[in-house]
């Protein structure tokens, strides 16, 4: 599979040394090139300041290099790890230009090119007649918008001591206040063409060539004249961007420099113009038109078919019969099958048990928002898939002791996923959301604590169409994605998974199957009204097993223990939040309580002692407590030491030991010391 850098080649400007090694290695595994040195096989400039030689060489000499920033390449390397069409081949507006390289430099240049005042804070002053009627403040205006500036204003300038982004003052009549006071601030006074020139250079060109003081009073053609070299080359572009197209409409053996920036800065109005132009009697017959085909079969997904919503919120169906009625098909939300027209199907929630849905027979089909989903993904009206039937109900599993790791007290098992992309990687992962508490735990990552791989069969080539994974009951899952390209990254990535597998972690790896009978066998225990009774499923079944360790049969025998629809309470919706009667708060707020008057005449309280001596007669009381239970505790001993206990001093009068006087006033702080 082709890479979308795939024969570009990158150089770097004023990128810092840790910046520049990771964007180097996300253009080598994009595919392409990385060179520090500007050479005439460079294609893409990257940028990280604009006041380098690099930058001012390509600006005045190269109109073929496209010129953007490290912040578009770190977004076209993650939609290329999440499986999106960088190189935008099957968009109608690119699918015109067959070669990969120059319709991926066509995309670089049209939707990731750098802005030319990007950051920029330009002040525009007066517009007089010298410009002859080429432009007024309105269009520089419109052009500041789109070239990117960080702000543009024309009615008054406002003085800052720091200009923290580039800022320029463009006028063309060098006198006056506001020319005056961004004189004193260094600012520099820039002629109206620069503006005009940069958008259509797609490029900031150098200041130097268009300073009002050194241009004033020459013609207009001839201001800015030195800033660019290769305006042929701008205007050669230009001119074919504004040509509708030859022939078939498919460019032959264009070259790079007719290729990079075809549409420019003129891209979306030219782009209408295609769109809304009138056919020629030159132009040929077969002129493809896939963008109007496009909307008209998208809008018939649903053509002649009736489907009846139940079970669902009000704001969810609404939204599905917006876009069932949007793709022509018909909906109601009265499970009323008489008055339907064409195909009759019974929409349900996909997390609706099956026991509950009811008596069905009067619908043709019964299908989840998975099936909407899943058309609507692959533009076309499916046949009923494993996916889209219902399939929902409520278990509890017991996995195999063998999977049990030593040491541990797991009590669910640990499932990943590989090779799932597009509509069926969210399908699987709401069935793994629906069985969390059901002794099934989802892993986002492979390692040693995962106990089994669901990987998903349409991506994995090397199972032969013969075998029985691919014509069981549980085949038509893996249909559709079959059909689709799988993404390079995601096939290394199942590739190191299985590797890992096979050599580190030796566990079973299974189809999406293995979830659904789960539901399937659980669900036939309570059609049998036998709740809580248990039904064994095998891990290693040819059914959905595509690796399995050694062992025996009974080894990856799994329990499935059939519960009521009240034991697992993971997808109960959370009880309504009581909604707070706001009228009867204000109408309480607004009624006046009385104010209630004491009987009698209120005293004042007085004290008989002070603060003081309250906390003197309590230090005595702790003193004398502790005194009593020293003296109870060291009695045994007294006859046995002869050594006075410190602290203690003999009273004169009648030799009884008493606590010494404390030298310190006794104060809040000192209360506070001593705990009281």
């Amino acid at each position: 599979m082709q890479k979308p850098f795939e024969g570009i080649t990158f150089c770097p400007t004023a990128l810092p040394e840790e910046l520049s090694r990771s964007v180097s290695r996300k253009i080598i595994k994009l595919g392409g090139t990385f060179s520090k040195d500007l050479t005439k096989f460079v294609n893409v400039l990257v940028v990280g300041s604009v006041a380098t030689n690099k930058y001012r060489f390509a600006v005045q000499h190269r109109d073929d290099l496209v010129m953007v920033d490290s912040d578009a390449l770190d977004a076209i390397y993650e939609l290329w790890l999440s499986g999106e069409d960088v190189t935008m081949e099957s968009h109608s507006h690119f699918a015109v230009i067959s070669g990969s390289k120059d319709r991926m430099l066509e995309v670089l240049s049209e939707r990731y090119r750098l802005k030319p005042l990007k950051n920029f804070c330009v002040f525009i002053g007066r517009i007089t007649d010298d410009c002859g009627g080429r432009v007024d403040v309105a269009q520089l205006e419109k052009a500041c918008n789109r070239c990117g500036v960080q702000s543009c204003n024309s009615r008054h300038f406002v003085k800052e001591p720091h200009w923290d982004k580039p800022t320029v003052f463009v006028t063309d009549y060098p006198h006056g206040a506001r020319v005056e006071a961004a004189r004193d601030q260094g600012l520099p006074i820039i002629h109206p063409k620069w503006i005009l020139d940069c958008e259509r250079r797609g490029a900031l060109l150098e200041f130097s060539f268009y300073q009002i003081d050194d241009v004033l009073g020459e013609a207009w053609e001839s201001i800015g004249a030195g800033a660019c070299f290769c305006w042929s080359d701008v205007e050669q572009r230009i001119d074919k961007n504004a040509v509708s197209g030859n022939g078939d409409g498919k460019p032959q053996n264009l070259s790079q420099r007719s290729i990079l920036g075809k549409y420019g800065s003129h891209g979306v109005k030219l782009w209408n113009n295609v769109l809304h132009r009138e056919p020629k009697a030159s132009e040929s017959l077969e002129t493809p038109e896939p963008a109007a085909k496009s909307v008209a079969e998208e809008d018939m997904i649903f053509q002649d078919m009736n489907f009846c919503i139940a079970y669902f919120t009000e704001r969810h169906s609404l939204i599905l019969s917006k876009i069932i009625t949007r793709n022509g098909g018909g909906c109601t939300d009265k499970t009323d099958s008489t008055s339907s027209t064409g195909s009759t199907y019974l929409l349900v929630p996909s997390n609706r048990p099956k026991e509950a849905l009811g008596d069905t027979t009067a619908f043709g089909q019964v299908v989840t928002e998975f099936y909407i989903e899943r058309c609507l993904h692959y533009k076309t009206a499916l046949p009923v898939d494993s996916w889209s039937e219902p399939f929902f109900t409520r278990f509890q599993l017991n996995f195999p002791h063998r999977l049990v790791r030593a040491g541990s007290e797991q009590t669910n098992l640990n499932v990943a996923i590989t090779g799932f992309q597009g509509v069926e990687l969210l399908h699987i992962s709401k069935i793994l959301e629906y069985l969390s508490g059901m002794g099934i735990t989802f892993c986002e990552n492979l390692n040693r604590q995962t106990d089994t791989l669901l990987i998903n069969l349409g991506s994995l080539s090397s199972i032969p169409e013969t075998h029985t994974l691919r014509h069981n009951k549980y085949a038509s899952l893996f249909v559709e994605s079959q059909k689709v390209k799988v993404n390079q990254v995601f096939r290394n990535s199942m590739k190191r998974k299985i590797e890992f597998i096979k050599q580190k972690h030796n566990i079973p790896v299974m189809t999406p199957g293995f979830l659904l009978e789960l539901f399937a066998r659980a669900s036939k225990l309570k059609e049998a009204s036998v709740l809580n009774s248990v039904t064994n499923i095998y891990m290693n079944d040819i059914n959905w097993s595509v690796l399995c360790p050694k062992g025996n049969k009974d080894d990856y025998k799994c329990e499935i223990r059939a519960t009521s629809s009240m034991e697992t309470s993971s997808l109960e919706k959370p009880a309504k939040r009581k909604i707070p009667d706001f009228h009867a708060e204000q109408q309480l707020s607004n009624h006046k309580i009385p104010r209630l008057q004491p009987e009698g005449n209120i005293e004042p309280v007085k004290r008989s002692v002070s603060w003081g001596k309250m906390m003197s007669e309590q230090v005595c009381k702790v003193n004398e407590l502790q005194n009593s239970a020293s003296e109870s505790e060291t009695e045994p001993e007294d006859n046995l030491h002869t050594q006075v206990t410190y602290g203690i001093q003999k009273d004169g009068n009648n030799g009884k030991s008493s606590p010494v006087a404390s030298s310190k006033r006794l104060t809040r702080q000192v209360i506070r010391q001593i705990g009281v």
